[in-house]
């Protein structure tokens, strides 16, 4: 696995990681020019960790962790208080809300509802022309 790179100016990580790895199984010999060339490849790996490091402690990704909106809260509290055992998809919420969330409020807001679960169920509908359809949707229960 010699690696000779004083032909190339484009020292990259694959490179580095292969020259390390042939030094610690013994098959390249540490020379002064091996050595320093390992060495900078490996401080500049190291500070652009640390820079990196730095960088995502000054600037926290946000997440969801940080709960639900006012809106979402109020949409979860009521939606909780016509779930039960029995799945309901969010159009059956709906009609017993008399609302009209749309599918991923629902969804949004039934994250916040402590013993959710959902499952998928199929409803048969009639369509503008009279014929039955069966439709697979999301469903949500106290479970």
């Amino acid at each position: 696995m010699a690696i000779n790179n004083t032909t190339s100016s484009k020292y990259t990580y694959a490179t580095f990681a292969a020259e390390v790895i042939g030094i610690v199984k013994g098959e390249i010999e540490v020379t002064a020019p091996v050595a320093e060339r390992v060495a900078a490849k490996a401080a500049a790996l190291l500070a652009a960790q640390e820079n990196k490091a730095a960088y995502n402690a000054a600037h926290p990704k946000k997440s969801a962790a940080k709960g639900a909106s006012a809106d979402t809260q109020a949409k979860a509290k009521a939606i909780e208080g016509v779930l039960s055992a029995t799945p309901m998809t969010a159009a059956e919420i709906n009609a017993a809300l008399s609302t009209d969330y749309t599918a991923l409020q629902v969804a949004n807001a039934v994250k916040f509802i402590p013993g959710v679960v959902t499952s998928k169920v199929i409803r048969s509908t009639t369509n503008a022309k009279g014929l039955r359809a069966d439709k697979e949707y999301t469903a949500y229960a106290i479970g």
